[in-house]
């Protein structure tokens, strides 16, 4: 297959790619986000491996060919031409073969992913960034859609005690400002106490285990310490995160960030939609406020008020939680999906349905258990068990929120 390739040719394709020959390949670092987006959905337009695909896009974007006639036409001679002149700037830092591809990826994602809307391409270009010293209702902001890729400092293995508590903007001139100074000095000695005096009693209380070592030891019980510690954080503190999202993730939730009502969490958003210029210039376009969600919300709050009229308000006070929905038949589904989904047979749902409806207690948990029982340390549960539904209502204290959340 190789051999079909000039040394040029060859060249700029393991430039690009890590095996271009091989069945499996990575495109390498080389290739800038929003170019891996464009070469991505290219390619799931035409029959040409990856490898074909970028050589093709570098002759026509050199050329200014607008059709692919145009490419199966032009000579042989003129694609190496092409081939042999980027090939000799590689691997110079940011050779033009870096922005022939990345004024290609701009155009193409204008057309396409903009101006028609096939958003799915944006979930080709990744970004990866950081955003350090917001409050932790910020992070939680940040981190609330289900695509969500990252990490935040963690409460459980570091500890907060010199992270700082910001006054918010909108109070700075409040006269609760020296009121709110006092409670986070208050709630940090309080988690500083608290930390100290666990420390203490796990050295005193606990022996080191012999396959540890006394340093892998002092981490275990730290983290120990800080697990129960954090409870005397308040959501005021900062901390800081690491993020990768695709570009259509991240859209969308900028999107959903601007109607926050926290005004920190919307400047952190227009900054993040600055920042994002740089990797993703193009593909970060829809980014106006979600005027559906934020006008909704008050829409639906008024039906509630009309709906609940003068009844009066219930909290699970003395009862933190309660379950409040499941799947109807949930252990008859959750069997029937596990059999369904993965037997090898002939039957139709609603055959296996009414057989496992009719089972006996201790004949569904056999089945539960059998699906569960060659489980391993580093394997998931099937992919049935997602499929049933149990909604609880929660009414936590700040720690044990951070705990689920």
């Amino acid at each position: 297959m190789k051999q079909n390739y000039s040394p040029a040719a060859d060249k700029i394709l393991h430039y690009l790619m890590s095996h271009p020959y091989d069945r499996i390949s990575l495109l390498t670092r080389n290739v800038p986000p929003q170019v891996k987006a464009t070469v991505q959905a290219m390619y799931s337009r035409n029959d040409l491996p990856m490898r074909d695909t970028l050589l093709k896009t570098m002759v026509m974007v050199e050329l200014g060919l607008k059709t692919d006639s145009e490419y199966i036409n032009l000579p042989q001679n003129k694609k190496e031409e092409i081939f042999e002149k980027y090939a000799q700037t590689l691997p110079e830092n940011n050779p033009p073969l870096y922005n022939l591809f990345d004024d290609k990826a701009g155009n193409f994602l204008k057309e396409w992913a903009i101006k028609h809307g096939h958003n799915s391409i944006k979930e080709g270009a990744f970004m990866s960034y950081v955003v350090e010293g917001v409050s932790i209702i910020t992070a939680k902001a940040l981190e609330n859609d289900p695509l969500f890729h990252g990490q935040e400092l963690s409460t459980r293995y570091k500890s907060f005690a010199k992270q700082k508590i910001p006054i918010p903007a909108t109070l700075a001139n409040s006269h609760l400002k020296q009121e709110l100074r006092d409670y986070f000095k208050w709630s940090l000695e309080n988690y500083m106490f608290a930390t100290k005096k666990l420390n203490e009693f796990q050295e005193k209380e606990f022996q080191k285990p012999d396959d540890l070592t006394p340093e892998g030891w002092k981490k275990v019980f730290r983290a120990e310490t800080f697990d129960n510690a954090r409870y005397y954080l308040n959501a005021g503190i900062t901390t800081s995160l690491g993020i990768v999202e695709d570009a259509r993730t991240l859209e969308r939730k900028l999107r959903n960030m601007l109607v926050f009502p926290l005004p920190e969490v919307k400047e952190v958003a227009l900054e993040i939609i600055e920042k994002s210029k740089t990797d993703l210039p193009t593909l970060i376009n829809h980014t106006q406020p979600n005027k559906y969600q934020e006008e909704t919300s008050k829409i639906l709050d008024e039906q509630l008020k009309i709906m609940m009229g003068n009844d009066k308000s219930e909290t699970a006070a003395n009862n933190g939680v309660r379950l409040t929905y499941t799947t109807d038949f949930l252990e008859d589904r959750l069997i029937v999906d596990l059999l369904y989904g993965e037997g090898n047979h002939k039957y139709n749902y609603e055959q296996i349905f009414q057989k496992a409806n009719a089972l006996g207690l201790n004949e569904k948990k056999d089945i539960i258990e059998k699906s569960l029982e060659k489980l391993g340390k580093h394997d998931e549960p099937l992919h049935a068990f997602r499929r049933t539904r149990m909604a609880f209502e929660l009414y936590p204290d700040f720690g044990a929120w951070r705990d689920i959340h």
